[in-house]
């Protein structure tokens, strides 16, 4: 099944990754099939490995734990594999420089530039991404995009990552048969694209142009991954990498809208969805599922989810599932 975002359509036959083995060759033969563009692959004596997660056409998002000595050489297509190090450490060796990864690193491998990966006693996310998913994303050909540092931008990004992983394993792998709502799914594997590119795609934070539906898809993606938290539209301009008068131009050319409307729409999906969900004799109250997606109000909150919905949200709490 495929489902659009925006004019690029993500290719979505999702599969289950789930392996757990002490078979050598099995553990090669799986990873080197589902993280395209790694070239050599390696696992030392007395493994032991368990893997779960989902394979899609243009991704993969996958928890990996191991107890032997792994080594790992990237090489072409050129994916991006984004891994987080949960347990462990790993030596990465990029152009002849090595650094040593601990526990909360989050960091970007390039398989188009000869990564070596060493480790022992690893545990891991990974997020691979194909390219032609990135410069959907990015708005760009494929070949003008570059990571050329594997250490993310800014400070603040990594948590922001794990908040869009997240999402996107709740909705794939918390559903039975792991498969979501195909539109959904699109739109978060796309934000995790977007993330992907404003975390290491140093040549896009430098290029100074006129807004365009590239900086659009950078800030919805942003207020996608990012609608349980407070923000501003500074915040969402600096995501978008552009300023405020400028991304609103851009929505009001591109989207006949505003970002503090579509992000009003974005949190009302997900209180709609989460009202419907809910059962009211766990305690749940309209309010507090407004509070938690950013309506302070009550009363405004029912006026919009009225205009949108045709019902008062306390009507769709009390609808019970069929």
């Amino acid at each position: 099944m495929g489902a659009h975002r925006r004019g690029y359509t993500v290719r979505m036959h999702l599969r289950p990754l789930r392996l757990e083995t002490a078979d050598v060759s099995a553990a090669e033969s799986l990873l080197r099939g589902s993280l395209v563009g790694v070239e050599s692959l390696e696992f030392g004596p007395d493994l032991s490995l368990d893997i779960s997660g989902v394979r899609g056409d243009d991704f993969s998002v996958m928890r990996l734990t191991h107890s032997s000595v792994a080594r790992l050489i990237t090489g072409p297509p050129g994916n991006l594999h984004v891994l987080e190090v949960l347990r462990g450490s790993a030596r990465l060796g990029v152009r002849g420089v090595e650094t040593t990864l601990r526990p909360g690193q989050v960091i970007a491998i390039d398989s188009g530039s000869r990564v070596r990966l060493a480790s022992d006693r690893l545990s891991v996310g990974i997020v691979t991404l194909s390219r032609d998913l990135l410069a959907a994303a990015a708005d760009e050909p494929s070949a003008t995009i570059s990571f050329p540092d594997h250490s993310p931008l800014s400070a603040d990004w990594p948590e922001q990552w794990r908040g869009a992983v997240r999402r996107l394993n709740r909705e794939v792998l918390g559903r039975s048969e792991a498969r979501g709502e195909p539109r959904v799914v699109a739109d978060l594997v796309s934000a995790l694209a977007v993330s992907a590119l404003a975390g290491f795609a140093h040549e896009l934070q430098d290029r100074h142009r006129e807004p365009g539906p590239s900086a659009v898809r950078r800030a919805t993606a942003f207020i996608d991954q990012n609608a349980d938290q407070p923000m501003t539209v500074a915040e969402i301009a600096r995501a978008a990498h552009t300023s405020v008068r400028a991304l609103q131009q851009a929505f009001a050319r591109h989207h006949d809208s505003s970002p503090t409307a579509y992000l009003r729409q974005v949190r009302l999906e997900r209180a709609h969805r989460e009202l419907l969900q809910a059962d009211p004799d766990d305690g749940v109250t309209v309010a507090e599922v407004a509070a938690r997606w950013g309506f302070a109000q009550p009363g405004r909150f029912a006026a919009h989810y009225r205009e949108a919905y045709g019902r008062l949200p306390s009507d769709s709490l009390r609808a019970q599932p069929m």
